[in-house]
């Protein structure tokens, strides 16, 4: 091969390389570039974004977000959910499973949180009964479950109207002073009119009494109507509520969650009081 022959050819690789890198500059700069961001206020356009995960879809997002985990933020590793070239971009918002968006918590950390719909039924909220006259569409993954003819909850798929096996012999009464053998469940029925306190009660209740059970640790039986009395959960001023942050770089607030929830660590930016059975999720 001629010398001309090889100038020619490494000019040519110089050229091929030349634009590859500049194609992949211009594809780690999207983001900032074609949003018209700048790094001191990207926190404040991102106060507006729905999380729609528009920048993800175009960065080739190959697997939605689970409910409640992390979505984006400042050092957050893009390519465990990305294909092709992906830089670390804190105004990335990745698309999240069905009902749920992307909303920031911090610039540390996005997270994937339940969309909020004003004609769907929060979880345990009631969806039916006689004269209840609101929405009886439940939110994604629940469904709504008689209780009794005058209230319905929505309550996880799959979930069956709880029923208790009476027990006769003394010895298995867990509390003695009220005679009542087995605790009522969260989010279940506690009394009412007309309510089976054979259920749970070793006694008989007069006719047009309706006692409150007492219900599992960290809940407490509420009057939702005159026919159905609900365990629900405690308040706990000394405790951080469910979904709230409980630690985290920089965080200054409570780090103990209320009763049912433990404080999981997702990042060194961010901890979040979880249910107990998703603290392994």
């Amino acid at each position: 091969m001629t010398k001309l022959s090889l100038i020619v050819s490494f000019a040519a690789a110089a050229a091929v390389a030349l634009n590859s890198v500049k194609a992949a500059s211009f594809r780690a700069d999207r983001t900032l570039a074609e949003a018209g961001l700048q790094p001191d206020d990207w926190m404040e356009n991102l106060d507006d974004d729905p999380g729609s995960g528009d920048d993800g879809s175009q960065l080739g997002q190959f697997a939605n977000v689970r409910a409640w985990d992390q979505c984006g933020g400042m050092n957050f590793d893009l390519a465990r959910y990305m294909s092709g070239v992906v830089t670390l971009d804190a105004t990335t918002k990745l698309t999240c499973e069905p009902g749920y968006g992307c909303e920031v918590v911090n610039p540390w950390f996005f997270q994937c949180q339940e969309i909020v719909d004003p004609y769907v039924v929060p979880r345990y909220g009631q969806c039916g009964g006689i004269g209840y006259e609101g929405e009886t569409k439940c939110s994604q993954g629940y469904e709504c479950v008689v209780s009794d003819p005058w209230y319905s909850l929505c309550r996880p798929k799959g979930t069956q109207k709880r029923t208790v096996s009476k027990k006769l012999a003394e010895a298995d009464l867990w509390t003695e002073s009220s005679g009542q053998y087995d605790q009522v469940d969260a989010w279940e029925q506690c009394g009412g009119k007309d309510f089976d306190y054979a259920l749970f009660l070793d006694a008989s209740v007069d006719e047009g009494d309706a006692p409150m059970l007492t219900c599992a640790p960290g809940y407490g039986c509420e009057v939702v109507n005159a026919w159905y009395f609900q365990c629900q959960p405690l308040p706990d001023l000394g405790g951080v509520a469910q979904w709230k942050q409980c630690g985290g770089a920089d965080y200054e607030g409570a780090t103990n969650c209320v009763t049912g929830s433990v404080c999981k660590y997702f990042s060194d930016w961010y901890s979040q009081c979880v249910p107990k059975e998703k603290e392994d999720a």
